[in-house]
């Protein structure tokens, strides 16, 4: 915290100073915590794509599979 408070010193007087080291703690705990849901949420969407199984079939295969096909009377 003093840190932050040797950086912004600088740029304002003492009593802008809180002001500014609160509002760069918001901005730092809030990208912080949308990298944090940005990472989660693609790594949930991955863990679930995991257990979908997809099949691609092409025209040549619907085709040869309805011409074989005899319907019995």
């Amino acid at each position: 915290m003093d840190t932050f408070k040797s950086l912004l010193s600088p740029l304002s007087g003492s009593v802008a100073s809180s002001g500014m080291l609160d509002g760069a703690k918001l901005i730092i705990l809030g990208g912080t915590v949308e990298t944090a849901r940005r990472v989660s949420s693609s790594a949930w969407s991955s863990f679930v794509n995991s257990f979908f199984l997809t099949a691609h079939f092409s025209e040549e295969d619907y085709r040869e599979s309805t011409s074989s096909l005899q319907i019995p009377f």
